[in-house]
């Protein structure tokens, strides 16, 4: 009992440590604000991310997906969604758009992960369409005025 149960921990320390991650990149010259939520679990505080930095961030294991939003200020009616369904080492579906007015008029947004077809806005709200990758688990980054 006792080595299964230290399997089991083995193999989920495993999993969580070469979990796929989103970078999440704002090279605007303003603050953007994120928040994630996705399936049952509550949305997320906003968090700050500052001109010319970015955030990494775990892919999460949810069956309905998840979503992020970006927004200029921390409570906005605008909003730039980000949205994927992941599932750990099989395949992950993307997409990008927009719900309320579009707060990034000429300014380039790109979503895209190495080998795997990009999404890419120039200034304009793109298609919205769901790109796939489906060799198992990808690494995603997210650019605001790339």
């Amino acid at each position: 009992m006792r080595v299964t149960n230290f399997l089991t921990t083995l193999a989920l320390v495993a999993s969580t440590a070469f979990a796929a991650t989103n970078t999440l990149a704002n090279h605007c010259d303003h603050s953007v604000w994120y928040t994630q939520v996705g399936g049952d679990q509550q949305a997320t505080l906003p968090v700050e991310i500052s001109p010319g930095e970015s955030v990494d961030e775990a892919q999460f294991f949810l069956v309905s997906g998840t979503a992020i939003k970006f927004t200029k200020a921390a409570s906005a009616e605008s909003v730039l969604q980000f949205a994927y369904s992941y599932q750990a080492g099989v395949s992950i579906y993307y997409s990008l758009d927009n719900i309320g007015d579009f707060d990034y008029l000429g300014k380039k947004i790109t979503l895209k992960g190495n080998g795997s077809p990009s999404i890419v806005w120039n200034g304009n709200v793109g298609s919205t369409r769901t790109q796939a990758f489906l060799g198992g688990e990808k690494d995603l980054t997210f650019t605001l005025c790339a």
